[in-house]
């Protein structure tokens, strides 16, 4: 038959039924406090919004008269095409649940069920039966898992936004159209009497074999190759750091949660991190154009490149299921004999006979069987080659404007499309960040002048607690609190008013009131019997400790003889270079400085640059890597505030200041312990 055997689809379907897995596991687990009822951003007010801004109208829950229904429905289907989400129907959390259930399933179904590439060359037409009839399942199950993955995602705001889970959308889309691709080519070439007619015409054979075999692995070989080009051309024209190679100098640090890695990683020589910035362009923009070389070295080089760096971005940072996703989307490279140009040299292959067995047919069923199948396949076909010739839109744009554009019906129709995330845009890390911005949530006791902070799961907030690490797990809250001090940078650089988003004000509203489930997305609560009458949040600056710095205070740790539980932390030199002062008082100040001076083999006096230059050497890093091993509690971040994003004040709530450019009390970061 057309359609011969890849074993390389094979490992794509099983890899990325992992990733469902990992993905639906991991948001099932944030989904209450994220969009429950009583969550950050409940289902029902989203419906709400994306109702009024798809027809004007308010989302009700409630039945009409039967007299409206046909109005209803009309309304009801002009939402579901603007936002397309089951959660139309189904909002309630016990709904939410199933949803996140029954992707979990789906996901350890797909692991279970056989792939039935293999059964398609029988002639037992049982088995034949059952490995089609196992196809057009997964078929269902890979559709149905990308609609409620699209579902939950439209419903979710920011926390369901990032181009990782589009990926997943598009992904689980694609292989449900190949898999009833193949299953339809394979009954239309079975049943109907193709080889009679292709025999006298081997040539036409071959042309229709490289037309019409167009396996899922041909389809990721072009996904990941447009992946990978748009994120190094939205680098090459977008942030500035990356054609000065300093990128990788400051992306450590300034990503969105890093781990512990980032820190040791981070103090590499400035020569290794220009090094670093000049590999990933050439990764990005030069390689992918070894995808569809002839030569299998070539395809290798291009497939240790792609994996490399995404080794290397998912040890060095947390980014969940980004990792295994883009290796599984890599595998088709290795594959020798998948390259397209060979189909025009290989063999036609087609069927000796029809299966037959106990349940074989008379021909004309099989014919016109095999004529409604042809038909079907035939839409597939046209569908995939549509997908392909969108998806050049998305890639075109990450060009910003320095190529020709495709035609505008082609664009028109990438639009239409992107709503439903069959076809996406990819540019990650275009623009780079020189400083890292954090907030900091405190809340205060009535009655009590000490303000204490609340701790996250992953985003850095504590000096003293090396950044964790969260391995494919990703935490939508933390990594979407990462992009609210950017936005107030950006807000305060034009002057304006920054805006709050709801979702903000509704979890400080659970602090507040001690709310489980707000609680629930946090690491630690320092409030646990009265929630406090007030709360701020200060926009904080995080930088990497230098290892000479971090070791010091480490070491005049095992020298204090106070007895406190949480002692003072002595400041670095980089912030006595800068003339702050706090409330602790000069004379405590200078007194800690000098002490962290005298223990730190002689970088009295040096600045901030030298110190951070001495400090990535190899002799400073293993002292900080002995200091960590012996359970000193050494210093990962140096923090300074640089404003208030947020006060809430319980007994004066009209009198709560949403956003300030202001400077918070103190300038150095006493206030944090």
């Amino acid at each position: 038959m057309l359609a011969s055997f890849s074993p390389v689809d094979v490992l794509i379907e099983y890899g990325h039924a992992v990733v469902n897995l990992i993905a639906f596991v991991a948001f099932w687990r944030q989904a209450m406090p994220l969009i429950s009822k009583h969550g950050l951003l409940p289902v029902t007010r989203t419906l709400r919004d994306m109702s009024r801004s798809s027809t004007g109208r308010r989302f009700s829950a409630s039945a009409s008269s039967s007299e409206v229904q046909p109005e209803r429905r009309r309304v009801r289907w002009k939402q579901v095409r603007q936002y397309p989400t089951l959660c139309w129907w189904f909002y309630k959390d016990h709904h939410i649940h199933l949803m996140c259930a029954a992707g979990c399933i789906g996901g350890v179904l797909l692991l279970l069920l056989p792939c039935p590439h293999r059964l398609y060359g029988t002639t037992d037409i049982s088995l034949f039966a059952a490995a089609v009839g196992v196809a057009w399942v997964r078929a269902g199950i890979w559709l149905l898992m990308g609609v409620v993955y699209l579902s939950l995602q439209n419903v979710s705001g920011p926390f369901l936004a990032l181009q990782m889970d589009a990926n997943l959308i598009e992904m689980n889309c694609l292989i449900a159209l190949h898999s009833m691709l193949l299953a339809t080519h394979v009954l239309s070439c079975t049943l109907l009497p193709i080889q009679s007619l292709l025999g006298g015409w081997p040539l036409m054979g071959r042309i229709l074999t490289f037309v019409v075999d167009f396996r899922l692995s041909h389809h990721m070989r072009w996904l990941i190759f447009r992946v990978m080009l748009a994120c190094g051309m939205c680098k090459w024209y977008g942030s500035p750091m990356w054609k000065s190679l300093t990128a990788m100098t400051a992306h450590y640090e300034t990503q969105p949660l890093p781990n512990c890695v980032s820190w040791y990683v981070h103090m590499a020589p400035e020569w290794w991190h220009k090094v670093e910035t000049a590999m990933s362009l050439v990764i990005e923009i030069m390689i992918p154009f070894l995808v569809y070389a002839p030569w299998y070295l070539s395809r290798l080089v291009a497939f240790v490149g792609f994996v490399q760096l995404t080794v290397m971005i998912n040890t060095t940072g947390n980014y969940g299921h980004l990792g295994i996703m883009t290796i599984v989307q890599c595998l088709p490279i290795l594959y020798a004999d998948e390259w397209p140009l060979s189909l025009l040299t290989a063999r036609v292959q087609l069927p000796s006979s029809r299966p037959s067995g106990p349940l074989a047919v008379p021909a004309w069923v099989a014919v016109v069987f095999g004529v409604l199948c042809a038909v079907v396949w035939v839409c597939l076909l046209a569908v995939v080659y549509v997908l392909w010739a969108v998806s050049t839109v998305p890639l075109l744009q990450s060009f910003k404007g320095r190529v020709r554009m495709p035609p505008s019906r082609l664009v028109d129709l990438y639009s239409y499309l992107r709503r439903y995330k069959v076809c996406n845009y990819y540019a990650k890390f275009g623009s780079m960040n020189a400083e890292r911005l954090e907030l900091i949530v405190q809340g205060q006791r009535e009655g009590c002048r000490e303000w204490l902070p609340y701790e996250f799961k992953f985003k850095p907030c504590n000096p003293f607690t090396a950044p964790r690490f969260a391995f494919f797990y990703i935490h939508r809250f933390d990594w979407r609190l990462w992009f609210l001090p950017l936005e107030w940078q950006r807000a305060r650089s034009r002057r304006t008013q920054c805006d709050v988003p709801d979702w903000y004000e509704a979890f400080i509203h659970g602090l507040t009131l001690n709310d489980p489930t707000t609680l629930s997305l946090i690491h630690n609560n320092p409030f646990p019997d009265e929630a406090p009458a007030k709360i701020r949040t200060l926009v904080v600056k995080f930088s990497f400790t230098p290892p000479l710095t971090a070791a010091a205070a480490a070491a005049d740790r095992d020298t204090e003889t106070d007895t406190q539980e949480r002692p003072t932390s002595p400041p670095t030199l980089s912030q006595q270079s800068t003339g702050e002062d706090d409330s602790m008082g000069v004379r405590r100040r200078a007194a800690a400085g000098a002490a962290v001076a005298a223990v730190s083999d002689g970088t009295r006096g040096f600045s901030q640059e030298e110190q951070v230059g001495e400090g990535r050497g190899g002799k400073s890093v293993w002292r900080f890597l002995r200091c960590c091993a012996r359970g000193r509690r050494v210093r990962w971040w140096v923090t300074r505030p640089v404003g208030v994003y947020h006060y809430y004040d319980r007994g004066r709530p009209d009198h709560s200041n949403s956003s300030s450019n202001e400077s918070s009390e103190g300038s150095s970061d006493s206030w944090l312990l």
